[in-house]
């Protein structure tokens, strides 16, 4: 099956087209064949297939683009060189201990003060409304995860699989009006940010070809994407050390990978309503 173009990715000066790879669709988890996984995967999970390629001439225009609808863009922007100094002064990046990693924040209490004092700043210039802005979560987890989102509400943790977010209430018709985030990666390594480019309007429109449309809601949208196409290909986008993303993550089928990574995967997310063009 072929890229079509949805979700686009707005490109930066020092954006590489390479940073970018596309496969050939996603498997149920069990054609994996993980040898070891510290949690299961969610019954109906589907990830991407590991066979990765970079772009062709014929399909960087239908990833990249200059113009955009709100939730309908994904940006990757980096940190200002003064909030990236004071991270590496917390000097956490080669540890593997995440209890260590809190440890050391704490005992430089002023330094994280002054730290937390310009990320703030500097995320909330990037919000549109100050009233949904919201800071999600510090996340630091082991790494190696061929896929990263785990279900943390249920008494048995599990991997969701790719899937899409619900940082509030919506329906598949306002999933645009819905928040986006920002996800900063602190860490020592890349991580990745795969990605079906289809708003979820885009995907009932396709659904709808198939089956009675007004079946689908948020909750089921994403399985029966899966069952009808999964052949449909994933993005694989990188995020270095320092990089953060903006994206819609309540309005797109994505997941997060740290695969063959050895260091801990240290993220903070937040929610609201971000515009790319206030960080350039």
């Amino acid at each position: 099956m072929k890229l079509t173009k949805g979700i686009c990715v707005i490109p930066t000066q020092d954006f590489e087209e390479s940073s970018i790879q596309i496969n050939k669709g996603s498997v149920h988890y069990s054609a994996m064949n993980f040898k070891k996984l510290d949690f299961p995967f969610k019954k109906d999970a589907f990830i991407p297939k590991d066979e990765w390629r970079n772009l062709t001439e014929q399909e960087l225009p239908l990833v990249f683009s200059q113009h955009y609808e709100y939730s309908d863009y994904i940006y990757i922007g980096k940190l200002p060189d003064d909030i990236i100094s004071d991270i590496e002064k917390f000097n956490i990046h080669k540890l593997k201990d995440r209890n260590i990693v809190f440890e050391r924040m704490k005992e430089k209490e002023d330094l994280l003060n002054e730290f937390n004092e310009k990320l703030n700043s500097f995320i909330t210039k990037l919000s549109t409304d100050d009233n949904k802005l919201e800071f999600h979560r510090l996340s630091v987890i082991p790494s190696g995860r061929y896929t990263t989102s785990i279900n943390l509400n249920m008494d048995e943790f599990e991997y969701l699989g790719m899937h899409i977010d619900h940082s509030t209430g919506f329906e598949i018709e306002t999933a645009s009006q819905s928040r986006n985030r920002i996800c900063i990666n602190i860490g020592n390594e890349n991580r990745y940010l795969y990605i079906i480019n289809l708003s979820l309007r885009n995907i009932k429109e396709m659904l709808s070809m198939y089956m009675d449309a007004d079946l689908l809601n948020v909750e089921n949208i994403g399985d029966y994407f899966f069952k009808y196409f999964p052949d449909y290909p994933v993005l694989k986008i990188r995020q270095a050390p320092y990089e953060y993303y903006i994206a819609p993550t309540d309005n797109f089928i994505h997941d997060g990978s740290t695969f063959r990574n050895t260091y801990l995967d240290i993220t903070i997310t937040f929610l609201g309503n971000f515009e790319y063009y206030k960080s350039i």
